[in-house]
């Protein structure tokens, strides 16, 4: 098998990947079928690590089985965009022996895994997405990687990306683009896309990737896996030539919530090159997943400042019977308190709101705006995407939460649709404001506005204003 897979540019058919139908916490110890191909590469990471770790199915046969599944569906998808076939089943086979020998096995001890383009391997060809790099071989492996090997994980190759990571689509000029497993004429996501489409695929049953503004989370929405950005120096990062700027991660994709624990569990910890980093509890995301989230509610966005969604995605959440409760959203308290007050005015007027918040101290002032207005109304004041801050915050807060009507930990979280819809945007929800023009339509706009008697300033408020922007957003977007 060569060492660098060449993608199919023929148009494929459309037929959704195979799919692990199961994430058991005791994995079936009995040795799989071997009549059946695809058997060990529709196995979860956990019931792999379990099975070759108590011998009942050799590193290398889980070796073969993926490569066997690389060759005949990769060609069409141009997931994994160098592939070290050779060397992997060298590492398969000294897993092997090592347990054998009775050596320790790591968490990953045998696991294929792949790597995200843009991750330092040593010895294998990382390119960036880019032709400045398109043969560029490293001397060194990135930290993730290390880790990932520390933990037993064996390379099989690297996974697409755009040049550099920059998109929200996987496509460069090196290897081309890669296709969405369940429909290739569509996207898979990105920037971690070729991750994605690998994972759904079954060509691997790890893989890493990045994000910055969603790599990790966008394409495994596209693809229907798990993608997890972990908070900043959760996942420390090494070679990184910003390394005290917390918004680009690296971490675990998966087709389970359970693999992705697995993961993260070797990727996690202090590190003393990456500045940001910290210690964790040792196997701390190894610990059972089970939990009873019987009382637990969620709070489902159905739209985010007139932001287009996927209608089905909406619509597949009320066919299953779930209560959901509408939320305006109203992004972040202005940061003049004049503005502020009108803003709290119109969230006033709202009955459910949901509201970030960029510090404590802004948190709290608004609160003292509000708290004469709610009238006992439900506000979901987040501070992170996914928590809400009454279910996180302590002491004063917490009172102060109380005491405009929110109780606190009414809803565990807030979540909301992750695609969006290819078709033009879907209508926002009543009290939202419209979505704002692109382009020329919108510098028309202004120069309406600041033909009157407005100054330029002015106009470019209250266009702020009627789109629910802030003035700086607005003049980046007229830039």
């Amino acid at each position: 098998m060569p060492d660098a897979t060449t993608p199919d540019r023929s148009p494929p058919a459309k037929s959704p990947p195979d799919r692990p139908t199961s994430d058991p916490s005791t994995p079936d110890r009995s040795p799989p079928d071997s009549s059946t191909p695809d058997a060990l590469t529709e196995r979860t990471a956990v019931e792999l690590a379990a099975l070759i770790r108590c011998r009942a199915v050799s590193a290398v046969e889980v070796m073969e089985a993926h490569l066997d599944r690389i060759a005949a569906v990769n060609p069409r998808l141009n997931a994994i965009v160098t592939l070290v076939a050779d060397s992997a089943r060298r590492g398969a086979e000294a897993a092997d022996r090592a347990l054998a020998a009775g050596e320790p096995a790591g968490p990953l001890h045998g696991l294929p895994v792949a790597h995200k383009d843009l991750v330092p391997t040593k010895g294998i060809r990382t390119t960036f997405g880019s032709r400045i790099y398109a043969s560029f071989v490293p001397r060194r492996d990135g930290l993730l990687v290390e880790r990932l090997r520390a933990a037993g994980a064996i390379t099989v190759g690297k996974t697409n990306t755009p040049e550099f990571g920059a998109g929200s689509q996987t496509f460069n000029e090196v290897f081309g683009r890669t296709r969405n497993p369940w429909d290739p004429t569509k996207t898979p996501g990105g920037s971690s896309g070729g991750a994605a489409a690998a994972l759904a695929s079954g060509l691997v049953p790890l893989a890493d990737g990045s994000d910055f503004g969603g790599s990790l989370r966008n394409p495994a929405s596209f693809c229907g896996v798990v993608g997890f950005r972990p908070s900043p120096g959760l996942v420390p990062v090494w070679p990184n030539e910003t390394p005290r700027f917390p918004i680009p991660v690296e971490g675990p994709m998966a087709r389970t919530v359970a693999d992705a624990a697995l993961m993260l569990d070797a990727i996690a910890g202090r590190d003393e090159r990456a500045p940001l980093s910290f210690e964790t509890p040792a196997e701390v995301f190894r610990a059972p997943l089970d939990a009873d989230f019987r009382g637990v509610r969620v709070a489902w966005a159905t739209g985010i400042a007139g932001l287009p969604f996927d209608p089905a995605v909406t619509a597949a959440l009320v066919s299953c019977g779930a209560p959901v409760a509408s939320f305006t959203f109203l992004g972040f308290p202005p940061r003049r308190l004049n503005d502020r007050k009108r803003w709290c005015d119109q969230l006033a007027r709202e009955p459910r709101t949901l509201v970030f918040f960029e510090s404590p101290h802004r948190l709290v002032t608004t609160l003292g705006l509000l708290e004469a207005r709610l009238g006992g109304r439900t506000v979901a004041l987040c501070r992170e995407l996914t928590k809400l801050h009454e279910t996180t915050a302590a002491g004063p807060v917490s009172a102060l939460l109380e005491s405009v009507g929110t109780p606190r930990g009414e809803y565990t979280c807030v979540v909301w649709p992750a695609g969006a819809d290819d078709s033009g945007a879907s209508p926002p929800d009543d009290g939202a404001p419209p979505t704002p023009p692109d382009g020329q339509a919108l510098l028309d706009e202004l120069a309406g506005l600041a033909g009157g008697r407005r100054s330029r300033r002015e106009a470019v408020k209250a266009l702020a204003d009627k789109y629910g922007l802030t003035a700086r957003a607005m003049y980046r977007a007229i830039e």
